[in-house]
């Protein structure tokens, strides 16, 4: 463990990380750190933006279940626990197919505003899927 700080440390984008000797506590650390990387901030930031958007509009959330092949929940993430920001990309990674039939749905009326920061325009990114993939597989 200590030779992994030693290593992590001469890192230039870790410098400023404080390793602690205590494995959970520190591995928080090191995923909110990673997290709080410019690219993968933002990726996060809209993956939030469309759990939040479905769990504050039951109705769209009731039509995008009826897309769903398996009944699957959006899971919030809190930031003090590293777990819950992997369980809500997992639920979004779950959920992409029907999220792309929800969009294709006429009902669908939430985040439908021209924008660059709507819940359609980040579902219908493929740049969106693809960094939300790695960072799945990062965490």
């Amino acid at each position: 463990m200590r030779n992994t700080w030693t290593g992590l440390e001469k890192l230039d984008s870790l410098s400023h990380v404080l390793f602690i000797p205590c494995d959970s506590h520190g591995l928080q650390l090191l995923i909110k750190d990673l997290l709080d990387q410019p690219q993968i901030a933002e990726v996060i930031k809209k993956a939030h933006l469309i759990v939040i958007g479905f769990h504050q509009a039951k109705k769209q959330y009731s039509i995008l279940q009826s897309k769903q092949e398996q009944p699957s929940a959006f899971l919030l993430s809190v930031l003090t626990c590293w777990g819950t920001q992997y369980s809500m990309i997992k639920s979004l990674l779950q959920n992409k197919s029907a999220l792309y039939l929800w969009v294709a749905d006429s009902k669908a009326q939430m985040g439908k505003k021209k924008g660059e920061n709507t819940i359609t325009a980040n579902i219908t990114s493929p740049s969106f899927w693809n960094t939300l993939s790695s960072i799945e597989q990062i965490i």
